[in-house]
């Protein structure tokens, strides 16, 4: 086990995101994946993107909390917590780097090591909730203990 002041990994902490406001930056599978993750837990989303390409943004999201083509990097000092969920590896770091300069929660969709936070793997159940990470480099191994963990809890 490493010593405390050699870890640099992550903290697990549960967040309570009820009406705190979150900007997800892109509109594709992933980031519809995000938002309704957000949206169980009683955020307040916005979208901001260039196009919806997952035509479901459209379903859960009224018009006016998706906005096309009119971005701003200074509208994310508005949120709490930022996903960074575009296509574009490069504009997701730049997002990642603005929103860590100004101490903003910001996951990156396309890189584990430019942002500050990430998402687990969870179970929930009434009376506990679990995430499982596997530290940003793959998810799929997160999911996959998930579930054998579920498994094993019946």
């Amino acid at each position: 086990m490493k010593e405390v002041d050699e870890m640099h990994d992550y903290f697990p902490l549960f967040l309570k995101l009820e009406k705190m406001p979150c900007i997800v930056i892109g509109a594709g599978h992933i980031a519809y994946r995000k938002i309704r993750t957000l949206q169980k837990y009683g955020a307040d989303v916005k979208v901001f993107t260039k196009e919806v390409k997952e035509s479901r943004i459209r379903e859960v999201l009224p018009s006016k909390k998706i906005i096309e083509n009119d971005f701003k990097m200074d509208t994310l000092k508005e949120a709490y917590l930022v996903i960074a969920a575009t296509n574009d590896e490069a504009f997701n770091k730049v997002i990642a780097e603005f929103c860590m300069k100004y101490h903003i929660l910001v996951n990156n969709i396309t890189s584990p090591d430019d942002c500050n936070i990430r998402f687990g793997a969870l179970i929930e159940a009434d009376d506990y909730q679990i995430a499982v990470s596997s530290k940003g480099r793959n998810p799929k191994e997160a999911v996959a203990l998930r579930n054998n963990i579920k498994d094993h809890l019946g």
